[in-house]
């Protein structure tokens, strides 16, 4: 996805993204090679939030915030090793 698209998908993320989901995304964000997200990002996204919703729209905010690259991990989040889409219909 291009950050546009990104962005455009926000709020069907915020909405369907749970929280299995959500840190299995953070994971592979970190685990790509560049990562995309340092620990301490990783941390804030997780532990800076009580409510789930703010943590997917955090993370979905870091990831457009470093550009197209950065949110062309898209795939990776959809076969990073889990079963889980979260590609919504833009």
């Amino acid at each position: 996805l291009s950050v546009d698209q990104l962005s455009n998908a926000r709020l069907g993320l915020i909405e369907g993204v749970s929280e299995a989901v959500l840190k299995d995304v953070i994971d592979g964000l970190r685990a790509a090679n560049p990562p995309v997200l340092t620990g301490r990002e990783a941390n804030q996204i997780m532990q800076g939030n009580q409510v789930q919703e703010d943590r997917v729209g955090q993370l979905v905010d870091v990831v457009c915030k470093k550009g197209d690259v950065a949110s062309g991990y898209e795939n990776h989040w959809q076969d990073g090793g889990t079963s889980h889409q979260i590609n919504p219909q833009i």
